[in-house]
């Protein structure tokens, strides 16, 4: 589905077709700011965002890091990983190396 110009919300449901067989799922929640019989986009509809449960062991496989990244950056995501109670592989993105053919 090609992006739909003027339609905010169709930059969330694209990505780039190298990243394809991630297969991830993806959401966008609008709330309508809806004003006396009209919408008014000055008006704030989700002060706080939205709270959503999810198991988040069951939605992350890896956690791939740019590739340009130094090695510092490896050591501060894996900490921040354990920091909270998670053990995911943390893996340097080889996308910028010589593609297999």
């Amino acid at each position: 589905m090609p992006l739909q110009k003027g339609i905010f919300y169709s930059l969330f449901f694209h990505k780039r077709k190298s990243f394809e067989h991630e297969r991830e799922v993806r959401a966008l929640v609008v709330k309508a700011p809806v004003g006396e019989n009209m919408l008014d986009f000055g008006r704030e509809t989700m002060i706080d965002g939205l709270q959503i449960k999810v198991d988040v062991e069951k939605l992350i496989e890896k956690i791939y890091i740019a590739p340009s990244s130094p090695g510092w950056f490896a050591d501060v995501v894996r900490s921040l990983i354990r920091k909270y109670g998670y053990q995911f592989e943390v893996v340097q993105s080889q996308l910028d190396s010589q593609p297999l053919f």
